[in-house]
């Protein structure tokens, strides 16, 4: 037995539910609407009364002429920048540095003076050596540790201490990374 089905005598669709649902979605819509220019309205009376206390406050600071003088704004920075060089001299790894020295500086050599340059990382050395042999030889030492890069011979003289000792005075200044120490 073979059945024949007729779509064009039922209806499969029904309208009515149809119409609920979307007067249903329509009333949400319209309310999420609503809310939303609700929401807009109070936004723009609160941007007016912001900018209404702005005004007002601008009007204050402009009219007491308050504000940061040249003079003291430099002395904060000057007091700044002190503080942060002290910081950083503080931090700065001297055990290390003397222990590269100490495997740099060959017999011979004495060290007379350091002069650190943390903001340019320098390092300038001012020692007296024996002999120029002893001089080369620190200066062949800086440059072929990992450490000390772009050594340059600063000044150079001959010295003597008492008739019998001789010897040479010199500054060295070479780039040094101070956290790699």
């Amino acid at each position: 037995m073979r059945t024949y089905i007729n779509l064009t005598t039922k209806r499969y669709v029904d309208g009515r539910k149809i119409s609920v649902w979307l007067s249903i979605v329509t009333l949400m819509l319209a309310t999420g609407f609503i809310y939303m220019v609700i929401a807009v309205i109070q936004n723009m009376g609160e941007l007016r009364r912001l900018n209404s206390e702005i005004s007002v406050f601008e009007g204050k600071f402009k009219s007491s002429g308050a504000g940061v003088k040249e003079s003291d704004y430099k002395n904060l920075l000057a007091r700044i920048n002190f503080t942060n060089d002290l910081i950083d001299n503080k931090n700065m790894n001297w055990l290390g540095l003397l222990n590269r020295l100490e495997e740099a500086v060959p017999d011979g050599v004495a060290i007379a003076s350091l002069e650190p340059d943390l903001k340019k990382n320098e390092l300038k050395i001012s020692c007296v050596a024996l002999k120029f042999a002893n001089l080369r030889k620190l200066i062949e030492n800086l440059e072929n540790s990992n450490y000390f890069t772009n050594v340059t011979l600063l000044s150079q003289r001959t010295t003597s201490a008492g008739e019998n000792q001789s010897g040479f005075e010199f500054d060295i200044s070479c780039k040094l990374d101070y956290r790699r120490l």
